[in-house]
């Protein structure tokens, strides 16, 4: 049940998105098309690792990533919410937040549980907080990238 939840939730997500991309590609908005684009893999992603691998992540997880989504990429962007003063840096503190929980299934599901007892705790504080800062980086870097080649800013 909780797959199937997960994979409806992602499927809204991208329906939604879809139709944006419809409609602004209609209209001629190139860069609203192209953060729906976005819009369309990223809300993907969970449904695509659902599916295709052994990694489960809890629909608490999956619901807050898309609500994140659908707060960046909606609402920041195309609802030019970040033309709000405090929306990116809240948006920043979400996604960290987001990163760590992500860090911490990823980290459950890659260690056996045998063993999972036996590891420190400040190792997985450490691997979990390292986790969000490199997605973090990451991030910022592809955002930057974007923005040069595109010639867009937010």
């Amino acid at each position: 049940m909780r797959r199937i939840l997960i994979i409806l939730l992602c499927l809204i997500y991208t329906f939604f998105m879809i139709n944006l991309f419809i409609i602004y590609y209609s209209q001629g908005e190139t860069e609203k098309t192209m953060i729906s684009a976005g819009g369309i893999v990223s809300g993907l992603f969970p449904l695509l690792i659902t599916i295709f691998t052994k990694i489960q992540f809890s629909l608490p997880l999956v619901s807050f990533y898309i609500l994140f989504l659908f707060g960046s990429q909606y609402l920041g962007a195309i609802s030019n919410w970040y033309g709000i003063e405090w929306w990116d840096t809240f948006l920043h503190a979400v996604s960290g937040v987001l990163l760590v929980f992500i860090g911490m299934a990823l980290y459950d599901h890659a260690i056996p549980k045998s063993i999972g007892n036996a590891v420190s705790f400040w190792f997985i504080i450490l691997f979990t907080v390292s986790f969000a800062v490199f997605g973090g980086t990451l991030w910022e870097v592809y955002e930057f990238a974007v923005d040069q080649l595109f010639g867009t800013a937010y």
